[in-house]
């Protein structure tokens, strides 16, 4: 089968170069004539006293050796963008990596706030305790006092009737 399809592109070859020649004769033969038809302004640019060689082997050599660079260099971008897809792929990990750790620190961020709020509200409730404390500690200062003004005012009641009725 292999064989068949080399026959096959020999074959073509062939026929290309069989429908080429023709045309490859007659534009040397008039050449001067279907530069000055088809392209009119570089014909009138070009010194037609002067001799002129086709250089169709030259150029054939060229096309053989640019062939054979667009190999390589597809070779190259092959290995270049399989490089790329592997640079792309790390790109997208990352970027994965990062959504996640965004997504983990906004969670704590979240939690922290939450936390911060208890934190203001410990710290509010504290400092109201702390009022209120200071507020019944004065209360019972106050009751102390007066309540030990009232014994002594008592005291010195029971004393006058101690005297007054002495107990005998």
């Amino acid at each position: 089968m292999i064989n068949d399809m080399n026959n096959i592109s020999d074959v073509y070859d062939g026929l290309r170069a069989d429908f080429d020649s023709p045309w490859k004769e007659i534009i040397q033969a008039y050449f001067s004539q279907a530069m000055h038809f088809f392209f009119p302004e570089t014909s009138a640019l070009i010194d037609w006293e002067r001799p002129y060689e086709f250089l169709d082997k030259e150029f054939q050599q060229i096309a053989r050796e640019a062939e054979a660079l667009a190999i390589r260099n597809t070779e190259a971008i092959s290995a270049l963008t399989t490089k790329v897809d592997s640079l792309t792929d790390n790109v997208n990990d990352l970027t994965n990596n990062v959504n996640e750790l965004t997504s983990d620190i906004n969670r704590l961020l979240a939690r922290s706030a939450v936390l911060d709020d208890v934190v203001l509200q410990l710290q509010e409730s504290q400092v109201q305790n702390q009022r209120s404390f200071q507020q019944y500690r004065e209360d019972f200062l106050e009751h102390q006092r007066t309540s030990n003004a009232a014994l002594n005012s008592l005291e010195s009641i029971l004393l006058q009737l101690i005297r007054i009725f002495p107990q005998s």
